[in-house]
């Protein structure tokens, strides 16, 4: 995943560009189904998030500061899509349930081995997970973790650091041997399979700001700095001819 790249979709898709979008998603969707995946813990859960956070994209798309990493907001949103989700399953008291034998989960990989996200959800705390997932796969640096779960920086690399270790001995453990954590994730990723959902576009991209240089000079005609300036001068000119004429 280029960030480089997707920054240029989010540019295009701010102009409310549906070509664009659909590069978007399909040039992240991946590593945010990664993500949404460590709240949920099962498939089926993971690409109703998705959705979600992905129509919520378009409705806030110009919320994104120009110049400002796009993959940030990005996990930004979908991180408060998977808040929303987790308070609605403490609201049911489903929290603790257990995922049914027969529910979807990430696949194996030929070898049997379990999936890195599966040693991830099932042996660390929710805020751990996040951490290990944005640090070690995504690379990104503790100011920058802090501000997508909005939580103290101080608070990442303790956590980080307490848990690291632990992870790569239980991917040891599995029979990951030689590997990097990015290299794990992206192949994992890889094996995701998922299209466009059909129903995102009938949400419409939010609309860009109306900056029309028109518009604006209409509108505030009576209060620039020109009109000022030449109420000002006039005034001026028929008060010193009404003193000549005294």
């Amino acid at each position: 995943m280029d960030r480089s790249v997707l920054n240029g979709y989010m540019v295009e898709v701010k102009k409310q560009d549906e070509a664009a979008f659909e590069g978007l998603f399909d040039a992240c969707k991946k590593e945010v189904f990664g993500f949404l995946y460590v709240y949920t813990k099962n498939v089926k859960d993971t690409k109703s998030l998705l959705r979600k956070t992905f129509v919520k994209l378009r409705e806030t798309a110009q919320k994104q500061q120009d110049g400002t990493d796009a993959f940030t907001f990005i996990l930004k949103t979908a991180h408060a899509v998977a808040i929303e989700y987790l308070k609605r399953k403490i609201g049911d008291g489903t929290e603790k349930a257990e995922v049914d034998a027969d529910k979807e989960t990430v696949k194996k990989g030929a070898d049997e081995k379990p999936s890195v996200y599966d040693i991830l959800n099932n042996n660390f705390e929710d805020t751990d997970r996040q951490i290990l997932l944005l640090k070690g796969a995504y690379g990104y640096r503790n100011k920058e973790v802090a501000g997508i779960l909005n939580i103290p920086v101080a608070t990442v690399p303790w956590k980080y650091n307490n848990e690291i270790k632990s992870f790569k001995d239980m991917l040891v453990e599995a029979g990951y041997e030689g590997f990097d954590i990015e290299s794990l994730f992206i192949a994992e990723n890889a094996k995701t399979e998922i299209k466009l959902f059909k129903d995102i576009t009938k949400t419409p991209i939010q609309q860009p700001a109306n900056t029309s240089p028109e518009k604006t000079s209409k509108k505030n005609f009576f209060t620039n700095v020109q009109f000022i300036s030449a109420a000002g001068c006039l005034a001026l000119a028929l008060l010193l001819l009404l003193i000549g004429n005294l």
